[in-house]
Protein backbone atom coordinates (compact mmCIF):
# COMPACT_ATOMS: atom_id res chain seq x y z
CA UNK A 1 0.00 0.00 0.00
CA UNK A 2 1.32 3.48 -0.69
CA UNK A 3 2.46 5.17 2.14
CA UNK A 4 0.28 8.29 2.26
CA UNK A 5 2.64 10.52 4.81
CA UNK A 6 5.02 10.12 1.80
CA UNK A 7 5.16 13.79 -0.24
CA UNK A 8 4.31 13.79 -4.10
CA UNK A 9 5.61 16.11 -6.63
CA UNK A 10 3.81 19.44 -6.58
CA UNK A 11 2.98 20.76 -9.83
CA UNK A 12 2.52 24.29 -11.32
CA UNK A 13 -1.41 23.93 -11.74
CA UNK A 14 -1.42 22.57 -8.05
CA UNK A 15 -0.10 25.86 -6.93
CA UNK A 16 -1.90 28.01 -9.21
CA UNK A 17 -4.98 26.66 -7.61
CA UNK A 18 -3.89 27.28 -4.05
CA UNK A 19 -2.98 29.99 -1.83
CA UNK A 20 0.36 29.73 -3.02
CA UNK A 21 -0.32 31.19 -5.90
CA UNK A 22 -0.05 34.50 -3.96
CA UNK A 23 3.34 33.44 -2.59
CA UNK A 24 5.99 36.24 -2.85
CA UNK A 25 9.12 34.77 -3.74
CA UNK A 26 12.84 35.92 -2.50
CA UNK A 27 14.38 37.83 -5.11
CA UNK A 28 17.53 36.79 -3.80
CA UNK A 29 16.49 33.21 -4.84
CA UNK A 30 17.89 31.02 -7.66
CA UNK A 31 14.67 31.47 -10.56
CA UNK A 32 12.39 28.34 -10.98
CA UNK A 33 10.30 27.75 -14.17
CA UNK A 34 7.39 29.30 -12.94
CA UNK A 35 9.99 32.12 -11.80
CA UNK A 36 10.53 32.49 -15.39
CA UNK A 37 7.24 32.42 -16.91
CA UNK A 38 6.48 35.11 -14.32
CA UNK A 39 9.24 37.68 -14.72
CA UNK A 40 9.58 37.51 -18.18
CA UNK A 41 12.93 36.68 -20.51
CA UNK A 42 16.60 36.68 -19.29
CA UNK A 43 19.53 38.39 -20.01
CA UNK A 44 21.88 36.49 -22.38
CA UNK A 45 24.68 35.14 -21.59
CA UNK A 46 26.48 37.28 -24.84
CA UNK A 47 24.70 40.39 -23.57
CA UNK A 48 26.14 39.93 -19.88
CA UNK A 49 29.76 39.60 -21.39
CA UNK A 50 29.20 42.52 -23.74
CA UNK A 51 28.56 44.49 -20.68
CA UNK A 52 31.36 43.47 -19.02
CA UNK A 53 33.57 44.35 -21.72
CA UNK A 54 32.41 47.21 -22.44
CA UNK A 55 32.47 48.17 -18.41
CA UNK A 56 36.16 47.29 -18.41
CA UNK A 57 37.01 49.38 -22.00
CA UNK A 58 35.39 52.46 -20.21
CA UNK A 59 37.34 52.07 -16.88
CA UNK A 60 40.00 51.89 -18.37
CA UNK A 61 39.93 55.02 -20.41
CA UNK A 62 38.22 57.32 -17.74
CA UNK A 63 40.74 55.97 -14.62
CA UNK A 64 43.34 57.79 -15.83
CA UNK A 65 41.87 60.92 -17.42
CA UNK A 66 39.53 61.62 -14.14
CA UNK A 67 43.06 60.94 -11.75
CA UNK A 68 46.11 61.74 -13.89
CA UNK A 69 44.09 64.10 -16.16
CA UNK A 70 47.45 67.05 -16.17
CA UNK A 71 49.17 64.55 -18.63
CA UNK A 72 46.32 63.96 -20.68
CA UNK A 73 48.20 65.21 -23.76
CA UNK A 74 50.98 62.02 -23.37
CA UNK A 75 48.30 59.27 -23.98
CA UNK A 76 44.94 60.43 -24.91
CA UNK A 77 43.46 60.26 -28.02
CA UNK A 78 43.39 64.12 -28.81
CA UNK A 79 44.64 66.80 -27.33
CA UNK A 80 42.43 68.02 -24.18
CA UNK A 81 42.51 70.64 -21.33
CA UNK A 82 43.06 69.11 -17.76
CA UNK A 83 39.75 70.20 -16.57
CA UNK A 84 37.97 68.61 -19.76
CA UNK A 85 40.32 65.61 -18.95
CA UNK A 86 38.58 64.97 -15.93
CA UNK A 87 35.15 65.74 -16.65
CA UNK A 88 35.39 62.91 -19.36
CA UNK A 89 36.91 60.49 -17.17
CA UNK A 90 34.04 60.82 -14.67
CA UNK A 91 31.39 60.43 -17.90
CA UNK A 92 33.73 57.07 -18.88
CA UNK A 93 33.67 55.65 -14.80
CA UNK A 94 29.69 56.35 -14.72
CA UNK A 95 29.43 54.59 -17.70
CA UNK A 96 31.26 51.85 -16.09
CA UNK A 97 29.04 51.55 -13.20
CA UNK A 98 26.04 51.36 -15.46
CA UNK A 99 27.62 48.81 -17.71
CA UNK A 100 28.94 46.65 -14.70
CA UNK A 101 25.78 46.79 -12.83
CA UNK A 102 23.44 46.27 -15.44
CA UNK A 103 25.53 43.01 -16.17
CA UNK A 104 25.48 41.96 -12.80
CA UNK A 105 21.09 41.41 -13.50
CA UNK A 106 19.57 38.34 -14.55
CA UNK A 107 16.21 39.51 -15.72
CA UNK A 108 16.23 41.24 -19.08
CA UNK A 109 13.90 44.09 -17.73
CA UNK A 110 16.52 44.90 -15.39
CA UNK A 111 19.54 44.97 -17.70
CA UNK A 112 17.67 46.64 -20.70
CA UNK A 113 18.03 50.21 -18.94
CA UNK A 114 22.07 50.21 -20.00
CA UNK A 115 21.82 49.35 -23.70
CA UNK A 116 19.91 52.23 -25.50
CA UNK A 117 22.17 54.77 -23.70
CA UNK A 118 25.19 52.67 -24.67
CA UNK A 119 24.26 52.12 -28.41
CA UNK A 120 22.99 56.39 -29.24
CA UNK A 121 26.73 57.22 -26.96
CA UNK A 122 29.12 54.97 -28.85
CA UNK A 123 27.20 55.65 -32.26
CA UNK A 124 27.59 59.20 -31.84
CA UNK A 125 30.96 58.71 -30.89
CA UNK A 126 32.18 57.06 -33.51
CA UNK A 127 30.61 59.56 -35.96
CA UNK A 128 32.68 62.10 -33.65
CA UNK A 129 35.81 60.43 -34.39
CA UNK A 130 35.11 59.63 -38.12
CA UNK A 131 34.71 63.48 -38.83
CA UNK A 132 37.49 64.86 -36.46
CA UNK A 133 40.20 62.19 -37.64
CA UNK A 134 43.02 65.30 -37.97
CA UNK A 135 42.59 66.06 -34.46
CA UNK A 136 43.60 62.42 -33.07
CA UNK A 137 47.24 61.25 -32.41
CA UNK A 138 47.74 58.00 -34.99
CA UNK A 139 51.14 59.04 -35.44
CA UNK A 140 52.18 59.95 -32.02
CA UNK A 141 55.98 59.43 -30.82
CA UNK A 142 54.84 58.34 -27.68
CA UNK A 143 53.65 54.05 -27.94
CA UNK A 144 50.89 54.55 -25.45
CA UNK A 145 49.36 57.59 -26.89
CA UNK A 146 49.67 56.27 -30.65
CA UNK A 147 48.25 52.53 -29.64
CA UNK A 148 45.58 53.97 -27.41
CA UNK A 149 44.17 55.70 -30.17
CA UNK A 150 44.05 53.15 -33.36
CA UNK A 151 42.59 50.82 -29.88
CA UNK A 152 40.08 53.55 -29.89
CA UNK A 153 39.03 53.48 -33.26
CA UNK A 154 38.76 49.98 -33.04
CA UNK A 155 36.45 49.79 -30.19
CA UNK A 156 34.31 52.14 -31.67
CA UNK A 157 34.06 50.64 -35.04
CA UNK A 158 33.36 47.37 -33.52
CA UNK A 159 31.03 47.85 -30.03
CA UNK A 160 28.32 49.54 -32.32
CA UNK A 161 27.54 47.25 -34.72
CA UNK A 162 27.91 43.95 -32.19
CA UNK A 163 25.48 45.31 -29.69
CA UNK A 164 22.71 45.58 -32.33
CA UNK A 165 23.37 41.89 -33.20
CA UNK A 166 23.48 40.63 -29.26
CA UNK A 167 20.18 42.39 -28.91
CA UNK A 168 18.73 41.33 -31.80
CA UNK A 169 19.51 37.94 -30.00
CA UNK A 170 17.76 39.28 -27.35
CA UNK A 171 14.80 40.79 -28.57
CA UNK A 172 14.32 37.32 -30.14
CA UNK A 173 13.74 35.30 -26.98
CA UNK A 174 10.41 36.82 -26.35
CA UNK A 175 9.21 36.88 -22.74
CA UNK A 176 7.19 39.41 -21.05
CA UNK A 177 7.92 42.25 -18.81
CA UNK A 178 6.89 41.83 -15.09
CA UNK A 179 5.01 43.95 -12.85
CA UNK A 180 6.55 46.93 -11.61
CA UNK A 181 7.77 45.85 -8.08
CA UNK A 182 8.58 49.72 -7.03
CA UNK A 183 6.81 52.02 -9.32
CA UNK A 184 8.64 56.19 -9.88
CA UNK A 185 6.20 58.55 -9.20
CA UNK A 186 4.32 60.01 -11.77
CA UNK A 187 5.95 63.93 -11.29
CA UNK A 188 9.38 62.34 -10.85
CA UNK A 189 9.03 60.75 -13.88
CA UNK A 190 7.84 63.83 -15.69
CA UNK A 191 10.88 65.14 -14.05
CA UNK A 192 13.02 62.84 -15.58
CA UNK A 193 11.70 63.85 -18.86
CA UNK A 194 12.17 67.01 -18.89
CA UNK A 195 15.82 66.49 -17.80
CA UNK A 196 16.12 64.13 -20.43
CA UNK A 197 14.61 66.44 -23.49
CA UNK A 198 16.90 69.98 -22.27
CA UNK A 199 19.69 67.02 -22.15
CA UNK A 200 19.09 65.77 -26.08
CA UNK A 201 18.90 69.57 -27.00
CA UNK A 202 22.02 71.08 -25.56
CA UNK A 203 23.76 68.09 -26.80
CA UNK A 204 22.66 67.96 -30.48
CA UNK A 205 23.65 71.77 -30.18
CA UNK A 206 27.26 71.19 -29.45
CA UNK A 207 27.03 68.13 -31.86
CA UNK A 208 25.63 70.32 -35.12
CA UNK A 209 27.81 73.45 -33.79
CA UNK A 210 30.26 72.86 -31.56
CA UNK A 211 31.17 77.19 -32.03
CA UNK A 212 27.98 76.92 -29.24
CA UNK A 213 30.22 75.70 -26.34
CA UNK A 214 31.67 79.68 -26.31
CA UNK A 215 28.18 80.66 -24.88
CA UNK A 216 26.61 77.22 -23.14
CA UNK A 217 29.61 75.96 -21.26
CA UNK A 218 31.19 77.23 -18.14
CA UNK A 219 34.98 76.99 -20.00
CA UNK A 220 36.45 76.67 -23.34
CA UNK A 221 36.25 73.70 -25.60
CA UNK A 222 37.63 72.49 -28.61
CA UNK A 223 35.51 71.77 -31.50
CA UNK A 224 35.86 67.90 -30.86
CA UNK A 225 35.47 67.69 -27.20
CA UNK A 226 32.68 70.07 -27.78
CA UNK A 227 31.31 67.32 -29.59
CA UNK A 228 32.18 64.34 -27.67
CA UNK A 229 30.64 65.92 -24.80
CA UNK A 230 27.30 66.56 -26.92
CA UNK A 231 27.66 62.78 -27.30
CA UNK A 232 27.42 62.06 -23.88
CA UNK A 233 24.81 64.47 -23.04
CA UNK A 234 22.31 63.17 -25.83
CA UNK A 235 23.16 59.21 -24.31
CA UNK A 236 22.57 60.33 -20.75
CA UNK A 237 19.30 62.27 -22.04
CA UNK A 238 18.50 58.51 -23.85
CA UNK A 239 18.95 57.58 -19.91
CA UNK A 240 16.84 59.44 -18.10
CA UNK A 241 13.95 59.14 -20.65
CA UNK A 242 14.23 55.27 -20.60
CA UNK A 243 13.91 55.53 -16.59
CA UNK A 244 10.76 57.71 -16.95
CA UNK A 245 9.40 55.36 -19.16
CA UNK A 246 10.56 51.63 -16.80
CA UNK A 247 9.28 53.70 -13.94
CA UNK A 248 10.52 51.14 -11.96
CA UNK A 249 13.07 51.86 -8.94
CA UNK A 250 14.20 48.27 -9.17
CA UNK A 251 14.40 47.89 -13.09
CA UNK A 252 16.25 51.71 -13.17
CA UNK A 253 18.94 50.58 -10.69
CA UNK A 254 21.99 50.55 -12.94
CA UNK A 255 21.23 54.19 -14.30
CA UNK A 256 20.58 55.46 -10.91
CA UNK A 257 23.52 54.50 -9.81
CA UNK A 258 25.52 55.96 -12.96
CA UNK A 259 23.51 59.04 -12.02
CA UNK A 260 24.63 59.12 -8.60
CA UNK A 261 28.25 58.44 -9.61
CA UNK A 262 28.43 61.00 -12.42
CA UNK A 263 27.02 63.72 -10.11
CA UNK A 264 29.64 63.26 -7.74
CA UNK A 265 32.50 62.91 -9.35
CA UNK A 266 31.76 66.17 -11.61
CA UNK A 267 31.19 68.24 -8.41
CA UNK A 268 34.40 67.06 -7.30
CA UNK A 269 36.14 68.02 -10.90
CA UNK A 270 34.68 71.58 -10.84
CA UNK A 271 35.77 71.79 -7.35
CA UNK A 272 39.62 70.43 -8.16
CA UNK A 273 39.92 72.82 -10.73
CA UNK A 274 37.74 75.86 -9.09
CA UNK A 275 40.29 78.27 -10.12
CA UNK A 276 39.47 77.62 -13.90
CA UNK A 277 35.91 78.48 -14.13
CA UNK A 278 34.10 82.06 -14.31
CA UNK A 279 31.70 81.42 -11.27
CA UNK A 280 30.14 84.78 -11.67
CA UNK A 281 28.24 83.41 -15.14
CA UNK A 282 25.03 81.44 -14.99
CA UNK A 283 26.34 78.62 -17.02
CA UNK A 284 27.97 77.12 -14.35
CA UNK A 285 25.30 77.33 -11.37
CA UNK A 286 22.91 75.49 -14.64
CA UNK A 287 25.64 72.90 -14.62
CA UNK A 288 25.91 72.14 -11.05
CA UNK A 289 22.70 72.36 -10.64
CA UNK A 290 21.85 69.60 -12.71
CA UNK A 291 25.07 67.86 -11.12
CA UNK A 292 23.28 67.97 -7.99
CA UNK A 293 20.06 66.72 -9.36
CA UNK A 294 22.01 63.18 -10.51
CA UNK A 295 23.59 62.84 -7.13
CA UNK A 296 19.71 63.11 -5.71
CA UNK A 297 18.87 61.04 -8.23
CA UNK A 298 21.49 58.00 -7.61
CA UNK A 299 20.63 58.78 -3.62
CA UNK A 300 16.27 57.94 -4.20
CA UNK A 301 17.27 55.44 -6.72
CA UNK A 302 19.68 53.76 -3.61
CA UNK A 303 16.92 54.21 -1.05
CA UNK A 304 14.12 52.92 -2.86
CA UNK A 305 15.72 49.80 -3.31
CA UNK A 306 17.51 49.30 -0.19
CA UNK A 307 13.36 49.91 1.42
CA UNK A 308 12.42 47.42 -0.99
CA UNK A 309 14.52 44.38 0.18
CA UNK A 310 13.82 45.76 3.34
CA UNK A 311 10.25 44.65 3.57
CA UNK A 312 9.35 41.52 4.97
CA UNK A 313 8.44 38.81 2.73
CA UNK A 314 4.99 37.25 3.14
Amino acid sequence: MRNSFVPRSISVRDIEGSPLRHHRVNPESKLTSMDFQRTGSNTTASMRRLLILAGLLVLIIGLPLYFVPQNADQYFSWSVSPLSAVVLGGAYLSAAVIEFSAARRRAWADTRIAIPAVLVFTSLTLFVSLTNTNEYHFNSSGLVQSFGTWAWFAVYLVVPPLMLVILSIQMMRGGRTPERQAPIPTSLRAGLTLIGGALFIGGVTLLANPSAASWMWPWPLTTITSQAFGAWMIGFAVAMVHMALEADWKRVQPATAGAGVLGSLQLLAILRFRQEIAWNTPQVWVYATVLGGFVALGACGYWATRLRRSEPWL
